[in-house]
């Protein structure tokens, strides 16, 4: 093989593997952000999974809660249980809010944990 085309072989790789790398950061940065401009009241918690994967963690509801910023009457559903998720390579935390039958009744982002 020649130094010619060990340079192009070379060269090519390494674009390959600096647009894979962008790729998979990119797909990283805005995974939680796609996942939740999808979500909907009274989606159930398999759709949730589906969409968001396994949650960082899940607690008892602690605090009002809100869609998007919103406040929501937590009277009729009030909200049980709460996913949250945190991006592994941004700062953020996503929380969302279920019913006693699983149905999504709030959901919040917060860019500081």
């Amino acid at each position: 093989m020649t130094t010619r085309i060990r340079r192009w072989i070379l060269v090519s790789t390494s674009i390959i593997v600096i647009c894979l790398v962008f790729a998979t950061i990119w797909y990283e940065l805005t995974f939680y952000e796609r996942a939740y401009a999808w979500l909907t009241p009274g989606a159930t918690k398999a759709e949730v999974l589906k969409h968001f994967g396994k949650p960082g963690n899940i607690e008892a509801c602690g605090h009002a809660h809100s869609w998007d910023g919103e406040n929501v009457d937590n009277s009729s559903t009030p909200c049980v249980e709460e996913f949250r998720y945190f991006s592994r390579i941004s700062i953020g935390e996503w929380d969302i809010g279920f019913d006693k039958n699983g149905k999504v009744v709030s959901k919040a982002y917060s860019s500081s944990p």
